[in-house]
């Protein structure tokens, strides 16, 4: 099956190493889909940088966004480019930090899309070198909003959630949400549900995406026949208490308007308590490591 109307979008902020690894492996492939590389205004210059290894490319398209709107206006962007040049029926987002490792993860994916007419979105399992499966970070359900806010805390995130999916196949599941760092998307479903939400600066996306496709009849499946790693460095508790706190804030911003938005309101005392102990956590445990000499 030709690949000629699927765009990979993979969008950069400081993240040189992490995309040029990436096209190169999208590029070794030899596929004839459109790789896509959106510039979100990189303050690091890492967006000059790929434009001069890629510029003269036929198969690679920088694009370089002219400010940072977050992560939802940068992949629209990609998504409105792919399809104002190229006519893309299909689109794959995918983060930096992703690995695929054959080209089959992509061609079954996009078979899966194009066997139903209505599926809108279509994810793949979240794997590790030794091939052992995620299944929680790769999809989960749409939530209530006392869940949904819930989820939002430090002691009870998203993942703590069992994994469930209604079987299409024996390889394919319907779910409500799958993971953001890599899917597939229908244009037509893109239509449909406005794209992403720019409203959301960050975090939460997932979430959002299913929901409206859910409102507007889209499927949300999950292959099981084939799997990618998802290398992402700030899982290494690395972060700084500052970076915690801010990482946090943005999460609690994104999902206070989820909340408002999708799921009318509801959830909103149960998301600030959630926030406030939050709080209260990372800083216990920012004084408890300069007591102990961290």
């Amino acid at each position: 099956m030709s690949l000629s109307r699927l765009a990979l979008i993979i969008l950069n902020y400081n993240s040189y190493d992490d995309t040029m690894h990436l096209v190169d492996q999208l590029i070794g492939f030899g596929a004839d889909y459109h790789v896509i590389v959106v510039d979100n205004a990189s303050p690091d210059g890492s967006g000059k940088q790929l434009m001069a290894r890629y510029g003269d490319m036929n198969v690679v398209d920088v694009v370089m966004s002219e400010y940072n709107g977050g992560y939802g206006a940068g992949n629209n962007v990609g998504f409105h480019y792919a399809e104002d040049k190229y006519g893309s029926a299909v689109m794959a987002v995918i983060n930096p930090d992703v690995e695929i490792p054959s080209l089959d993860v992509i061609s079954t994916m996009h078979e899966t899309m194009m066997g139903d007419d209505r599926i809108g979105v279509v994810g793949a399992v979240i794997g590790d070198r030794e091939s052992n499966a995620d299944l929680n970070h790769s999809a989960w359900p749409i939530v209530t909003a006392r869940q949904f806010a819930r989820k939002q805390s430090l002691f009870s995130r998203r993942y703590d959630l069992t994994f469930k999916g209604d079987p299409v196949t024996s390889d394919l599941v319907r779910v409500g949400c799958v993971a953001g760092c890599f899917f597939m998307i229908r244009t037509e479903t893109l239509h449909d549900v406005g794209y992403y939400d720019e409203a959301m600066f960050l975090y939460n996306e997932e979430d959002a995406l299913g929901i409206k496709c859910r409102q507007k009849g889209w499927k949300t499946v999950l292959t099981l026949n084939c799997a990618y790693q998802h290398n992402h460095h700030d899982a290494d508790g690395n972060l700084s208490f500052g970076q915690k706190i801010r990482a946090t804030s943005a999460s609690y911003t994104s999902a206070k308007y989820v909340c408002r938005r999708y799921y009318d309101g509801r959830g909103l005392i149960t998301l600030c308590l959630a926030e406030a102990m939050n709080r209260l956590y990372l800083a216990a445990a920012f004084f408890k490591n300069k007591l102990i000499g961290r």
